[in-house]
């Protein structure tokens, strides 16, 4: 299995062609996986429908079809960049942003989005050269910026979702205790589960009783046993790329001594400062949620 990181770019082939395969190119340099499109030649355009030679049918619905069954090969790590140098996108590219906002696929965007109007979170914008620089130092794209004013935005996009997919919750375990100085960073909790491996993750299950933070709780006494107080503003939100589960992550402070339960295999505590030398050890899914966590460590304190 590769673990490049994968994308799909987007965009207007007949008016932007030129500027989709140079990104294209651009990471594909930088070892990002394009799934789409392909790097081959326009082999003609009717009625404003560019056909490619990669293209396998000559239908533009089963073309668009093909296009966005590639959403399901992205992965938790992949995203979509969309080439948009006139501020716009077309009605194509716009049925596929409504796609990727459905499915919890991130999204970037090469050129400030005015139409159509649509929420776009801080850091969404990158030229193609800074965006393959950045993923080259990080290891992963970035993270969206949510500003204080706006963080019950997502909350809509999550209440929308929801009733369409299974709701999953998740909590990053953070420190509770008083022996840190005001400002220090809290050292968050993984644990080994079984489920992934010999991959961490993070404590999760089902939502029970439509409960979040008493689902939480449980999960975390049940597998660590430790006490918790939750954070109800959610952390991060999304959905598996297949749609049927949402993932909504929470932060908890925890206190006690960590007692795991018998299906888990080992814990660890570490500093969000330190993330990037343990992430080859954290699964996937979880690793989105620490990530956004270290954006903003000193949350709570």
């Amino acid at each position: 299995m590769s673990n490049k990181i994968k994308c799909i770019i987007h965009g207007s082939f007949r008016k932007h062609f030129d500027e989709i395969m140079k990104a294209h190119e651009i990471f594909s340099k930088a070892d990002i996986e394009v799934l789409a499109p392909s790097m081959s030649k326009v082999m003609g355009i009717t009625n404003g429908f560019v056909k490619l030679a990669s293209d396998k049918s000559l239908d533009p619905r089963m073309v668009e079809l093909y296009y966005l069954n590639n959403i399901n090969k992205l992965g938790s790590t992949g995203f979509s960049y969309y080439i948009n140098p006139e501020n716009i996108l077309g009605p194509s590219a716009a049925y596929e942003l409504g796609i990727d906002q459905f499915a919890g696929v991130q999204y970037l965007f090469s050129h400030n989005l005015k139409d159509p109007q649509i929420y776009v979170p801080k850091n969404s914008v990158w030229s193609p050269e800074n965006l393959a620089d950045y993923i080259l130092k990080n290891g992963y794209y970035p993270l969206p910026i949510i500003p204080k004013n706006e963080e019950n935005i997502p909350g809509l996009v999550q209440n929308l979702v929801s009733s369409y997919s299974k709701p999953t919750v998740g909590a990053i375990l953070v420190d509770g205790s008083k022996e840190y100085k005001k400002g220090e960073a809290r050292r968050i909790l993984i644990i080994k589960t079984g489920t992934w491996g010999e991959d961490f993750t993070i404590v999760g299950g089902g939502v029970k009783a439509g409960n979040i933070s008493y689902s939480l709780e449980k999960e975390i006494w049940k597998q660590t046993g430790l006490c918790a107080s939750i954070d109800s503003r959610p952390l991060h939100v999304f959905p598996e790329p297949n749609g049927r589960r949402i993932f909504i992550d929470h932060v908890a402070y925890v206190s006690g001594e960590v007692k795991l339960n018998e299906n888990a295999k080992g814990f660890e505590w570490i500093s969000p400062d330190a993330l990037e030398t343990h992430s080859s050890e954290i699964e996937s899914n979880a690793l989105k949620t620490i990530r956004a966590y270290a954006q903003n460590p000193l949350r709570g304190n």
